[in-house]
């Protein structure tokens, strides 16, 4: 096996979470008002949810039930996966928009997500 594909393989036995991916899609209403939905792409893809660090806000504490704005993740999704900048990616019931995305060496897309 060549060394890309034990990568790959290797890569699958990561990916232990599953995931939903929506679009937002904008329709008319019935007097021409914009209507703002979410439409399914994939449903049950295989990832992995990777909580982000952001040396920035690495010392600040939650305070109670506060937001932390600046908190990002990463979500590793098979290569040929349709995500776009925009979409909603939920796992475990979490939903996260996507703020960017990588493709690296041809294994695997990385997308950086927020909630």
């Amino acid at each position: 096996m060549r060394p890309m594909g034990r990568i790959s393989a290797r890569l699958a036995f990561y990916l232990d979470n599953a995931c939903r991916i929506e679009r937002e899609a904008t329709t008319q209403g019935a007097m021409g008002e914009p209507l703002h939905d979410w439409s399914l792409i994939a449903d049950d893809v295989v990832c992995r949810l990777i909580r982000g660090t952001d040396s920035r806000t690495a010392t600040t504490e939650r305070i109670g039930m506060q937001a932390d704005m600046d908190e990002s993740y990463r979500v590793i999704l098979p290569l040929n996966t349709d995500v776009l900048g925009g979409d909603k990616i939920t796992v475990d019931g979490v939903a996260y928009r996507v703020v960017s995305l990588s493709r690296f060496t041809g294994l695997y897309i990385q997308a950086v997500v927020t909630t």
